[in-house]
């Protein structure tokens, strides 16, 4: 049974130049967002997306993320009941913002 991704807000400390990987998890239709994909941008940073899908992100995927040349974004486009994966450095010191309404933050 699959449950639905937990609601976050909240602050994750990072060190300078570490390696930071999210998973976006869209949570499927909603009135705010409708059916369409939603671009989910990283404020101050590129970053590489290694992989997407539909429905939920299940972690055993991670074998077949692309970790030879994924595109470097600064933002990516999480459809309806997707996912994403991205992966950046954190070497801009101060606040990572990212725009996610509607969406769930996998730490």
């Amino acid at each position: 049974m699959l449950r639905m991704a937990r609601k976050v807000t909240s602050v994750r400390k990072v060190n300078f130049n570490d390696v930071v990987e999210v998973v976006l998890q869209s949570q499927g239709y909603s009135t705010a967002l409708g059916a369409d994909s939603h671009p989910i941008h990283l404020h101050g940073f590129n970053f590489f997306i290694l992989g997407q899908g539909q429905g939920r992100f299940d972690p055993a995927i991670r074998i077949t993320f692309n970790l030879v040349n994924p595109q470097l974004r600064n933002t990516v486009a999480v459809t309806a009941g997707g996912w994403a994966v991205i992966r950046f450095t954190a070497n801009n010191p101060g606040e990572i913002s990212f725009d996610v309404a509607g969406f769930a933050l996998n730490p």
